[in-house]
């Protein structure tokens, strides 16, 4: 939109990765009236307009976190906001809770790989109140016949269990301006670790457990635990990263 920086951040997929500085991109941006553009330290730019400048980062991502954060007047802080994290599990606590604060009368947000919503609302990656392009194939159907596939054409889905940290911000700024009165996001290792999640803020932060696998222990590490850690108390965080690594299955610390 007029006015907006643009941000590089590569858009990774399970068959391609999409190079945010190439030259088409930028070209997109600028003609949809982005004003600056924020590249990471070190990378190739084609040549820009005099009057456009070009903020070098050594994490575009974080920093469109960061800016996202304050752009959107930190929706986390302005929310009873839940974080779930951890190697299992995180997708059926974070509808557990999401259900009891719905029982207790709030209106509740949710961000997580099956879906991100508000109440009975699904909302686009973008914030946006999502509506189907096509009619649903299986609306009406009690089952399926047998061996039958029914196509997702139109159907509702999600990308990723947590968005890059810009869309988070937006989405979880348009569940508030909507009345969200509460809010649980599915944080997953990659996007923790990505930075994704460093300005949520949370009110609540659940770790649900650690696998065995020695490599789980390195996700979650300083990086990992760091969602959980209140703003404010160093000392919690020191007390969290010292007890033991490996917790039990279905072990939850808040």
């Amino acid at each position: 939109m007029p006015g907006d920086i643009y941000c590089c951040i590569n858009q990774i997929s399970a068959i391609d990765v999409v190079d945010a500085h190439d030259a088409y991109y930028l070209q997109q941006a600028l003609l949809n009236g982005a004003v600056a553009v924020i590249a990471e330290v070190d990378m190739e730019m084609p040549e820009l307009p005099d009057h456009i400048p070009v903020i070098y980062a050594d994490d575009v991502e974080e920093l469109a976190s960061r800016l996202a954060a304050v752009f959107y007047d930190k929706p986390g802080a302005g929310m009873n906001l839940v974080a779930v994290s951890g190697t299992s599990g995180k997708t059926t606590v974070s509808w557990l809770i999401r259900g009891v604060l719905e029982q207790a009368g709030q209106l509740t947000g949710m961000v997580g790989s099956i879906e991100h919503a508000l109440a009975e609302h699904l909302v686009t990656p973008e914030g946006d109140l999502w509506e189907p392009d096509d009619i649903d194939p299986a609306e009406g159907r009690e089952c399926s016949s047998p061996f039958a596939l029914v196509p997702y054409k139109g159907r509702y889905s999600v990308e990723e269990t947590t968005p890059n940290g810009l869309r988070l911000q937006r989405s979880l700024a348009s569940m508030r301006d909507r009345g969200a009165t509460a809010a649980v996001v599915e944080c997953d290792a990659s996007s923790i670790a990505g930075g994704s999640t460093d300005w949520l803020e949370p009110s609540i932060a659940v770790f649900t457990n650690c696998g065995d696998d020695p490599g789980d222990l390195e996700v979650f590490g300083d990086k990992q635990v760091g969602v959980m850690k209140p703003a404010d108390d160093d000392g919690w965080h020191a007390g969290l990263c010292a007890a033991p690594a490996v917790y039990p299955p279905g072990c939850v610390l808040l």
